[in-house]
């Protein structure tokens, strides 16, 4: 039975360097983000007999065009229904799970394939489902300074108010303290730390999950390239390149302080304002600024955060956003 464990993170925080740092390892697959493990749990948690129209609704949506990381796991209709179909009509949603995680490209490769670590950020503010799903389950909680997740929010301009530090701050807070008071056994990682002392982090969470430390982790790029070279279009392979362009890097430790020179006094303190005092439970400490300075909120923006986009967050996956109408607007 191949162990499924789960990488939690918010955006922005260093969790796909994370992912491919245990992508690179022999033991281990840790694939793109795929959002199917929650997005199919109400509709089969708890189902035991199995159908041929069950799997090919399960094939169907899985593959659906929007869930745009899918067609690089190396995965094709005939391939998952050569894999899945023997397994009817007595089985789990887990075993099922297990089955399409091994057909992942890289876990063809891995001969001696020991567990799957899955990375979805969406998945932070659900890991109960996770736990549900998978009560033997290891987690791995990565945090980054919410100031330097900002700024790396800031700079893509394609996240959620990502220009708005009150917003940015209360996004970063609720879903980390959430973590961080409610699940209790995880191994906590600071993305300073990971970047700072890779071999010795690595290490420890080798440990964790009872696995040797391999040296080839810190050779990643090897995996970002073969992956790079699945994708046909252009526009995707840009958007890969451009979300995840550091990754396509050496790791620099240098990045983990460029909020202090980069962002104003005003947003610095306003982060700091809506973030504090929790953060310093992870060591991240306020920063001492002019009295002057004022935190910087936006009405609208904090309407729309309370009345719609944690509403969404927290129904993401039912069945309304996960298969049905709405799915292009919550996958897109």
């Amino acid at each position: 039975m191949l162990p499924i464990h789960f990488l939690l993170g918010f955006e922005r925080s260093g969790t796909t360097l994370l992912s491919q740092l245990l992508n690179a390892h022999s033991k281990v697959i840790s694939p793109p983000e795929n959002l199917l493990i929650l997005q199919f749990y109400d509709h089969f948690k708890d189902k035991k007999k199995w159908r041929e129209e069950d799997l090919d609704f399960l094939i169907e949506h899985i593959l659906w065009e929007g869930m745009k990381s899918m067609h690089l796991w190396g995965v094709q209709p005939d391939m998952l229904k050569q894999a899945l179909f023997p397994l009817l009509p007595d089985t789990d949603y887990p075993t099922i799970i297990r089955t399409i995680y091994s057909q992942y490209m890289l876990a063809k490769k891995k001969g001696d394939l020991k567990m799957v670590v899955d990375k979805n950020n969406p998945f932070a503010y659900h890991f109960e489902k996770l736990q549900a799903i998978f009560p033997q389950a290891k987690f791995i909680f990565l945090v980054r300074d919410y100031r330097g997740v900002f700024l790396s929010r800031k700079r893509k301009k394609v996240f959620y108010k990502s220009q708005d530090p009150y917003i940015s701050g209360l996004m970063w807070r609720t879903i980390n303290e959430k973590i961080y008071n409610e699940l209790p056994e995880k191994l906590l990682v600071r993305y300073e730390d990971l970047v700072s002392q890779p071999i010795e982090v690595l290490s420890k969470i080798c440990d964790f999950l009872q696995i040797p430390y391999e040296e080839s982790m810190l050779h990643y790029q090897d995996n970002l390239d073969a992956m790079l070279q699945q994708v046909k279009e252009d526009g995707t392979k840009k958007m890969m390149q451009f979300i995840g362009s550091s990754l396509f890097k050496p790791i620099d430790k240098s990045l983990t302080d460029t909020w202090k020179t980069e962002l104003s006094p005003q947003e610095i303190y306003t982060l700091d304002t809506v973030c504090q005092p929790f953060a310093q439970k992870m060591g991240y400490k306020r920063m001492e600024l002019d009295e002057n300075v004022v935190a910087k909120k936006n009405l609208y923006n904090l309407i729309h955060f309370h009345a719609i986009f944690q509403p969404l967050m927290k129904y993401q996956f039912s069945k309304i956003f996960t298969t049905g109408l709405l799915k292009r607007f919550i996958h897109k």
